[in-house]
C-alpha cells in the first residue's frame, strides 16, 4: 500500500501541476505579505500594492486582505531565494518563483495528499485498478482540480478540514490525541480561509452527541486554541484590534465587505447558479458529484448521525456562499468557495461506489470522463476567465482548444517544448499511466484483501 500510495501521490502532483496558473490579483495579494516581510521587513507591501485589487488599506499602508497561512508557507522559500541572490529584487523573475512555490506548496501538495486519502479509502474496498481509476476520476472530475494548481487557499483549507472531520469519526474509541489533532488541523484551516470557521464550529458542536462529550470538546478546543490565537494576533498586528479583520478595510471596489463581511440573505439565483448553472455550477464543473453526492448520504445505517453532520456541514457552507455578495468567486472555474463541500462529498461518496449497482458505476464512469474533460480544458487554456463570460466552458475553454491556443504555464512548455493540443493527449497518457502503475504496485506489494467482503461496508443504491 505504501508504494502504491507514493506512486499515486506523485502522479497526482504531476497531473495537477501539468497545467498551472500564473499571477493575478488573488495570488499577488498573498505575496504582499511575503514581499513586505522579506524585502522591507514589515507586514505591509506598499511598493507592490498597485499590482492587485485584492488588498486592505490600513493607516495608509497596503496589506493583503487574505488569511495569513498561505503567505507564511511561501515566505521561508522566498526568503532563502532572496538571501542567495545578493542583489535587488528582480520583480518578474522573483514573482514567478514565489507564485510557482505557492502553486506547489499551498495547492498541489495538499491536493495530492487529499487524493492519497481518497485512494487509500477506495483501496480498502475495491480492486487495485478500480481504486486508482475511481480516485482519479473523482479528483480530477471536479473543479477542485483547478484550485489545486493555483496559489489560492481553497484546497489547503479543504484538505485540512477534511482531515479534521475524519479524525472526529465517532465510530472510533475516544482518542484525545486524535481530537487535539483535529482541532489543530481545523484551526489551521481557518488560518487558511476564514469562512472555514463555520464548518469547524459545527464539527466542534457535533462532539456533544458522542460519548464523553466534555472531554472530547476540551481536547478539540485545546488543539484549535493555537490557530485561534494566531488569527487574533494577526488582526492585532494589522489593524490593532483582535476582532477587526483586514476584510473590513478593503478598497471601495469591494465596499460591500465593510458590512458583515459582505454576507446578506441567501439569493435564490445564486443558489441555482452555484449548483446547476453553466456559470459556476458545482454539478456542471463537478459532474461526478451527481453520483457521489447521493452515495455520500447512503452510508452504513449505524452512521446515520454522521450523515446528518455531513448534511449540516454542506448545507451551512452552501447557504453562506449563496448569501455572500461575491458568491461567484470572481475569475475562476466553478464555485471555488464551495471547494470544501466538494472535497467532503468526494471523500464520503467515492467509497460508496464499491457496492453500488453496475448502472450507478457506469454513470459515474461517464460523468467522471466528462468532468475530467471539462476541467482539463479549463486548466489547459484560460483557467481564470473573466466573470463577464457567463458560459465560460463554451465561450472560453472549448473555444481556445479549437484554436489550439493552450496555456503556456505547462510543465512540458516550460521544459522547452511547443504549445499545442498534443499536451492534452500527454495529460491523458500520464493519467492512464498513474492509474496503471498504482494498480500494479498494489497488486505486487500491497496487502492481499478480500474485496468482496470489504464492499459490504457500504450499502448499494437500489437498481433502477
Amino acid at each position: 500500500m505504501k508504494r502504491a500510495g507514493l506512486i499515486f501521490t506523485v502522479g497526482c502532483l504531476l497531473l495537477v501541476m501539468f497545467f498551472h496558473q500564473g499571477g493575478q490579483a488573488n495570488p499577488i495579494s498573498r505575496l504582499l505579505t511575503v514581499y513586505g516581510v522579506v524585502e522591507d521587513h514589515h507586514l505591509y507591501g506598499d511598493r507592490w500594492g498597485g499590482e492587485t485589487i485584492d488588498k486592505a488599506i490600513i493607516a495608509g499602508h497596503t496589506y493583503s486582505d487574505k488569511a495569513p497561512l498561505t503567505s507564511l508557507m511561501v515566505l521561508p522559500f522566498y526568503w532563502v531565494r532572496r538571501t542567495m541572490e545578493h542583489k535587488p529584487q528582480q520583480v518578474e523573475a522573483d514573482k514567478e518563483f514565489a507564485i510557482h512555490t505557492g502553486d506547489v506548496v499551498t495547492a498541489a501538495i495538499p491536493f495530492a495528499l487529499f487524493g492519497l486519502a481518497v485512494y487509500r479509502r477506495l483501496a480498502r474496498v475495491m480492486s487495485p485498478l478500480r481504486a486508482s481509476a475511481t480516485a482519479l476520476g473523482a479528483l480530477f472530475g471536479t473543479s477542485v482540480y483547478n484550485y489545486g494548481n493555483v496559489y489560492y487557499s481553497h484546497v489547503l483549507a479543504g484538505a485540512l478540514f477534511v482531515a479534521a472531520y475524519a479524525l472526529c469519526d465517532r465510530t472510533a474509541a475516544p482518542r484525545y490525541g486524535r481530537l487535539f489533532a483535529a482541532g489543530l488541523l481545523g484551526g489551521l484551516g481557518v488560518l487558511s480561509e476564514y469562512p472555514v470557521v463555520i464548518s469547524v464550529a459545527i464539527l466542534f458542536v457535533s462532539l456533544l452527541g458522542q460519548r464523553r462529550p466534555i472531554a472530547r470538546m476540551l481536547a478539540f478546543g485545546l488543539g484549535a486554541l493555537g490557530p485561534a490565537i494566531g488569527v487574533l494576533a494577526w488582526n492585532v498586528a494589522l489593524t490593532g484590534h483582535p476582532f477587526d479583520f483586514p476584510y473590513s478595510h478593503v478598497t471601495e471596489q469591494f465596499k460591500e465587505m465593510h458590512t458583515a463581511f459582505g454576507v446578506r440573505l441567501p439569493d435564490l439565483e445564486a443558489a441555482w447558479e452555484l449548483l446547476f448553472g453553466q456559470y459556476r455550477g458545482m454539478f456542471f464543473y463537478g459532474m461526478p458529484l451527481l453520483v457521489l453526492t447521493p452515495l455520500a448520504f447512503r452510508a452504513r445505517p449505524r452512521l446515520a448521525d454522521r450523515r446528518v453532520l455531513l448534511g449540516v456541514l454542506c448545507g451551512a457552507q452552501f447557504l453562506f456562499v449563496a448569501s455572500y455578495f461575491k458568491w461567484d468567486g470572481g475569475w475562476c472555474v466553478g464555485p471555488r468557495h464551495l471547494a470544501t463541500v466538494m472535497m467532503l462529498l468526494v471523500y464520503e461518496g467515492a467509497p460508496g461506489l464499491a457496492s453500488a449497482s453496475a448502472w450507478v458505476k457506469r454513470w459515474f464512469a461517464v460523468l467522471a470522463f466528462l468532468g475530467m474533460t471539462i476541467n482539463l480544458f479549463a486548466a489547459a487554456t484560460d483557467p481564470i476567465p473573466q466573470e463577464s463570460f457567463t458560459h465560460p466552458y463554451f465561450q472560453v475553454f472549448w473555444s481556445h482548444v479549437l484554436k489550439n491556443d493552450l496555456n503556456g504555464h505547462a510543465l512540458l512548455v516550460e521544459a522547452g517544448l511547443k504549445r499545442g493540443r498534443y499536451l492534452l493527449d500527454a495529460w491523458w497518457a500520464l493519467a492512464i499511466a498513474v492509474a496503471l502503475l498504482t494498480a500494479v504496485a498494489q497488486w505486487r506489494w500491497g496487502t492481499k484483501r478480500r474485496y468482496g467482503a470489504a464492499q459490504t461496508t457500504y450499502r448499494a443504491l437500489p437498481s433502477p
